[in-house]
């Protein structure tokens, strides 16, 4: 019963318990469903874009596209465009009081 991710760019794999996610851990914390904004680039990401209320992906992955409402192409700065990406939702959604 353990989940498995390959990081397809990456060659990396992540195995972990069923059911332990990244949405698992941020309820862990407290965060709750629509109250935040994720960032991701793989499948490992799923779950947390499925109950964030605003998601971006990070270059492109066919498994995670249908959840992201953005996307950031690795080309050209794309560093400079995440930090821009950042402060321009911060100011939008921050009149959300969770």
């Amino acid at each position: 019963n353990v989940y498995v991710n390959k990081h397809r760019n990456e060659n990396v794999l992540d195995i972990s318990p069923s059911g332990i996610n990244k949405w698992s851990a941020l309820k862990t914390l407290g965060i709750k469903e629509n109250t935040y904004i994720a960032f991701g680039n793989d499948t490992n990401d799923i779950s947390m874009f499925e109950n964030a209320l605003h998601t971006i992906m990070i270059g492109y992955h066919e498994h995670l596209a249908p959840f992201a409402k953005e996307t950031i192409s690795l080309s050209g700065n794309y560093e400079q465009e995440i930090a821009e990406k950042i402060l321009t939702l911060s100011k939008k959604y921050r009149p959300i009081q969770v």
